[in-house]
C-alpha cells in the first residue's frame, strides 16, 4: 500500500507559509483601492500633459524648420543676384546672423513651451500626493477611532 503523505515532515516550518501572506493594511482594503484608482488617473492625467506638451512642441520644430528652410531659399537666390562678391559675403553674414536670431528665439519659445508643460505636470502630481497623504491620514485615523470605539 502507498504511505500516507505526512505534511508536516515534508514542511517542517509552517512559518514558511506566513510569508506569502499579504500585509494587513491599517484601514479598510476599499480605501486602498480608491486611492490608487485616483493615482492612476493622476498618472494618465500627467500623461495627457506630456503628450501634448510634445505635439505641441514637435508642430512648432516643424513649423520653425520650414519657416527657416522657406527663408534660406530666398535669401539663397537674394546672394545670387548679388554681382559683386563681396556684396555677397556682406549680404551673406547678415542674413546669416538674421537666422542664427530667429533660430534662438524659436528654441526659446520651444524652451517656454516645456518648462510650462512641466510646471502644470509638477502641480498635478504635487496636487495628488498632498491629497494621497491626507487621505491616508484621515483613513488611519478612522481606523483608530473604530478600535477605540470597540473596545470601550
Amino acid at each position: 500500500m502507498a504511505q500516507d503523505f505526512k505534511f508536516k515532515a515534508f514542511f517542517p516550518n509552517p512559518e514558511l507559509f506566513k510569508m506569502g501572506e499579504l500585509p494587513k493594511v491599517p484601514y479598510g482594503f476599499s480605501c486602498l483601492l480608491e486611492m490608487q484608482r485616483r493615482n492612476l488617473q493622476t498618472l494618465a492625467e500627467t500623461q495627457q500633459i506630456a503628450f501634448r506638451s510634445f505635439q505641441t512642441v514637435m508642430n512648432r520644430q516643424a513649423e520653425l524648420f520650414s519657416q527657416i528652410l522657406s527663408e534660406q531659399n530666398c535669401r539663397t537666390s537674394e546672394i545670387l543676384k548679388d554681382s559683386k562678391p563681396e556684396e555677397a559675403l556682406a549680404r551673406n553674414a547678415e542674413l546669416f546672423k538674421e537666422s542664427c536670431k530667429k533660430t534662438m528665439e524659436g528654441m526659446n519659445e520651444i524652451g517656454e513651451i516645456v518648462r510650462q508643460s512641466n510646471s502644470e505636470t509638477s502641480g498635478v502630481l504635487n496636487r495628488r500626493l498632498k491629497d494621497s497623504l491626507n487621505e491616508i491620514k484621515s483613513a488611519i485615523e478612522s481606523d483608530e477611532s473604530d478600535e477605540g470605539q470597540r473596545a470601550a
